[in-house]
């Protein structure tokens, strides 16, 4: 009835994160593949930068990613679904590999 999909997110990723890592390190600062993946973790931190950009950092099987979720690429109501996510939630999400300017590891940039 709130037209949030609840469901997608539950499933596994369609990459482990440890793949995640091995596989878009090369990437270079600033650069993204044009791969659409999905990934699944534990939210370890999630830190906002005004209201249509948050980062949350996802840890499992030992590694960790950074995910950036910007409200210009959200299928759904970025505020319903951005809300409801915690530290300590094992959440999925759908994105495009990248890397900041600044990071070493790859970021999902999420949608």
């Amino acid at each position: 009835s709130s037209g949030i999909n609840a469901e997608w997110p539950l499933r596994p990723g369609s990459i482990s994160l440890s793949e995640f890592i091995e596989k878009y390190s090369a990437l270079g600062d600033g650069e993204h593949s044009e791969d659409v993946v999905s990934v699944a973790g534990r939210v370890h931190s999630i830190r906002e930068s005004g209201a249509k950009l948050r980062f949350y950092d996802l840890r499992g099987e030992g590694v960790k990613i950074q995910v950036m979720a910007n409200a210009s690429m959200a299928e759904q109501d970025f505020e319903a679904i951005h809300s409801r996510v915690h530290r300590g939630d094992v959440i999925g999400c759908r994105g495009v590999p990248g890397k900041t300017k600044k990071k070493k590891v790859p970021t999902a940039t999420l949608r």
